[in-house]
C-alpha cells in the first residue's frame, strides 16, 4: 500500500484529463533548431535546451527555453493550460528576441497522431498581427518535432524546424546536462 501511495504521491493528479496530455512535455529536454528562409533555404541552426515543469498546483505548464550561444542566446518563457470552457489549450509565450509583448496561443491536441497544433498570435513592431502555426509532434516518449510556419493569408511559410529530444536530468535536479555529457559516477 506505501508503494502504490508513494507512486500516486510523485505523479500526482491533474484536474482533467487534458491537463495530463500537457504532461508529456514535462521535463528537461535538449533541441536543436533549423532555420529557414522565405524560399525555404536553410540559413541557421542553434542547439539549446527546454524545461517543461509544473506550477499552480499542477494547473499549468511552464516551458523554459534557451537556445543559441553566449552572447546571442535566444530566451523564452511560456505557460500553457487547459480552458475547461473554452474546450482549448491555452497559453502566453514571452521572449527576449519580440518587441511588441506577449505570444498569445491556442492548442487542440490529437491523440491519434500524438500531435499538439498551436495557433500564436503576437504583434508586429508596426502594429500589425501576426500569426503562426506550430505543429508540435510526439515521435515517442523521448523524442518530438515542432515545426513553426508563418501565416500570410491562407499561405504558410516554414520558419523553422526543432527537434527535441528527452535529457538526462542533472544528479542535482538544479539544470540538465548538455547532450553527450554522462552524469558522474559516484
Amino acid at each position: 500500500q506505501k508503494k502504490q501511495r508513494d507512486s500516486k504521491e510523485k505523479t500526482g493528479e491533474f484536474a482533467s484529463l487534458e491537463l495530463a496530455v500537457l504532461d508529456r512535455f514535462a521535463g528537461p529536454w535538449n533541441v536543436s533548431e533549423v532555420h529557414y528562409n522565405s524560399r525555404g533555404d536553410v540559413v541557421g541552426s542553434a542547439k539549446g535546451i527546454e524545461e517543461g515543469a509544473w506550477v499552480l498546483d499542477r494547473r499549468s505548464l511552464r516551458r523554459t527555453y534557451t537556445s543559441g550561444e553566449e552572447g546571442n542566446l535566444f530566451r523564452a518563457i511560456g505557460m500553457i493550460t487547459w480552458d475547461a470552457a473554452e474546450k482549448q489549450y491555452e497559453g502566453t509565450w514571452f521572449d527576449n528576441a519580440s518587441t511588441s509583448g506577449p505570444t498569445a496561443l491556442t492548442g487542440v491536441w490529437d491523440e491519434a497522431s500524438k500531435t499538439m497544433t498551436f495557433t500564436l498570435t503576437s504583434t508586429a513592431p508596426d502594429g500589425k498581427p501576426v500569426q503562426h502555426k506550430v505543429i508540435d509532434r510526439f515521435l515517442d516518449a523521448e523524442h518530438r518535432i515542432a515545426t513553426t510556419y508563418k501565416v500570410i493569408g491562407n499561405q504558410v511559410e516554414k520558419v523553422i524546424e526543432v527537434q527535441f529530444t528527452r535529457a538526462v536530468p542533472c544528479p542535482s535536479n538544479l539544470s540538465i546536462l548538455p547532450e553527450g555529457v554522462s552524469p558522474a559516477k559516484p
